[in-house]
């Protein structure tokens, strides 16, 4: 402390020098303009600190940084950029300086927190670090002092580097090209109050200007998630946390006003898998969801605008073998799901994100978001009101693990295992183990083997996701989103159920195998094609059609 006082008393803080760039001109070697306002001369008073070169093929454009002791304009015959002053003035600097000497500690006030993250879409944890002391830890490994929860830490840092690393430039509407004063830098700048900078420090940061900043660099956040929430979507969506300068994963947040430049298709289908997890994950009456449907929206002109004669993109129908010859070069399966958005498949689940619905509850609760269809189920099958809930979720959903079941349906362990004593003693589902599975109860019939994250998953319920043909789990979309309303999901199994397409055992093979005929683990003597799924009943869906050409 004792240090800046002193300093700042000696002209050296608060005297109104600030960085500023000066444009040399482009040439083909930094050679030729060495002699040029080289480092460390003076120049009209100012001290020449180092240079910049951005270079474009065979051409450079060279900038030198300078110190500067006012806002001028030029140097010599050069244009000075950039010159901007955000620094207090020596006296504000010392009563700060002051006032820091006199607070033993000091926390940030809730209410600040919750107004600053409603403002701009950050989670709390992050704003109280930010903005409550923040101090540089290595690739921010927050200390235990903070209180962060796991998910908490991993999203905060995400953020951090979102902010450190100049990305909030690059969502810019504006593009503030100036690296040496960063949008991070300038959004702590608006934290202190400007007519009274010592209030930051007895009363706390300045909100508005806060949050007004924030907005003009990218608007009003389009919707307000939990650390839980984008800590579970990305996680579902497959895409590495360890990556947080890769945009996907904070972008979900963003209302962003341009279409995004990229012509690198995983870039889309990273995108595609988080806009629908987090869709997925919202309830039906959730004010987020047409934001969510915006954002589907903005990325399929994105992709229209940039990937329409693609390298990448295979004419492989989807519901094809993994291993079809179509998939050359580039055109890998891994790259082809934002054909789904570009072609209209998911046309009918943006129209209903669009929607607010008027119903409450989790929706991945059938009796919840298809109450008519498990009274059918109940009905058809006449099994209990509990019991026809859990049979469609185990018939509609990919991963229906017993965790996420009791979490949706609010019911205790004795509840399942009742439901599902009922629905076993009818034979309607078979014990059994699968690795990573979740659960000890599945449908009868064939499974496919899981891969890497992807979890293993009754062959029946296969047509109803996008899975090119394997005798493995091979989603089209990491994690295998819901593709259409839950409602019609549920809808649309049901009717493919009393139609006479019911899970079961095929028959068994009367022929002798051979060792390398045999059948995967779990599956009776079920011929090999019997566990390649169909091709997708999504497009059996006529509201679920491409787009016509």
């Amino acid at each position: 402390m004792n240090f800046f006082q002193t300093a700042t008393k000696l002209g050296i803080f608060g005297c109104g020098w600030r960085r500023a760039s000066i444009d040399i001109g482009t040439y083909e070697s930094v050679e030729y303009v060495a002699d040029i306002l080289p480092h460390g001369s003076v120049v009209e008073g100012c001290l020449v600190l180092d240079s910049e070169y951005d270079w474009n093929g065979n051409k450079c454009s060279i900038s030198r940084i300078i110190l500067t002791p006012d806002g001028r304009e030029k140097v010599g015959e050069y244009t000075v950029k950039y010159n901007q002053d955000v620094s207090m003035n020596a006296e504000d600097f010392l009563a700060c300086l002051d006032a820091i000497s006199e607070t033993s500690s000091r926390t940030l006030n809730e209410d600040a927190i919750k107004e600053i993250s409603r403002g701009t879409g950050l989670i709390p944890a992050t704003v109280r670090y930010v903005f409550g002391g923040m101090k540089h830890h290595d690739d921010f490994d927050f200390p235990s002092s903070y209180g962060f929860t796991t998910v908490e830490r991993a999203i905060t840092r995400l953020y951090l580097h979102f902010l450190a690393d100049e990305c909030l430039d690059h969502f810019s509407k504006n593009n503030n090209d100036d690296q040496q004063f960063t949008g991070f830098l300038q959004l702590l700048a608006h934290a202190v109050p400007q007519t009274d900078p010592v209030s930051y420090i007895q009363q706390g940061p300045d909100t508005a200007a806060i949050i007004s900043y924030w907005q003009e660099i990218l608007g009003e956040p389009g919707m307000h998630i939990t650390a839980d929430m984008h800590y579970k979507v990305l996680v579902d969506s497959h895409v590495t946390l360890h990556s947080p300068w890769y945009r996907p994963v904070y972008e979900i947040i963003f209302n962003r006003p341009e279409l995004d430049p990229s012509s690198w298709p995983p870039f889309y289908k990273d995108s595609l898998a988080i806009y629908l997890h987090l869709a997925q994950n919202l309830e039906l009456n959730d004010p987020g969801r047409p934001f969510v449907a915006h954002k589907l929206t903005w990325l399929r002109e994105s992709a229209e605008k940039n990937l329409k004669n693609s390298e990448y993109l295979a004419a492989v129908p989807f519901g094809s073998s993994f291993t079809d010859p179509g998939f050359t070069g580039d055109k890998r399966p891994d790259v082809q799901a934002i054909r789904l958005l570009m072609d209209g498949y998911l046309d009918t689940y943006i129209a209903d994100l669009s929607i607010v619905h008027d119903v409450e509850g989790c929706p991945w609760d059938p009796a919840v978001s298809a109450p008519e269809v498990v009274d059918q189920v109940a009905t058809q099958l006449n099994v209990s009101h509990d019991a026809a809930r859990y049979y469609l979720q185990m018939l509609s959903l990919m991963y229906p693990t017993d965790a996420d079941i009791r979490r949706w349906n609010s019911w205790n362990a004795a509840t399942l295992r009742a439901v599902v004593a009922e629905l076993a003693n009818r034979g309607l589902i078979v014990e059994g183990h699968r690795a990573r599975a979740g659960r000890s109860w599945f449908l009868p019939g064939a499974w496919l083997e899981g891969v890497k994250k992807d979890r293993p998953v009754e062959e029946w319920k296969a047509r109803h996701y996008l899975l090119w043909q394997d005798v493995k789990v091979r989603p089209v979309l990491p994690g295998s989103p819901l593709l259409m309303p839950i409602a019609q999901l549920y809808q649309q199994v049901w009717q493919r159920y009393i139609a006479g397409d019911v899970p079961g055992y095929v028959e068994l093979r009367t022929k002798k195998v051979s060792a390398a005929e045999k059948p995967l683990v779990g599956v009776v003597n079920v011929p090999l094609d019997a566990c390649l799924p169909s091709r997708p009943m999504l497009y059996q869906d006529p509201s679920s059609q491409p787009r016509s050409a």
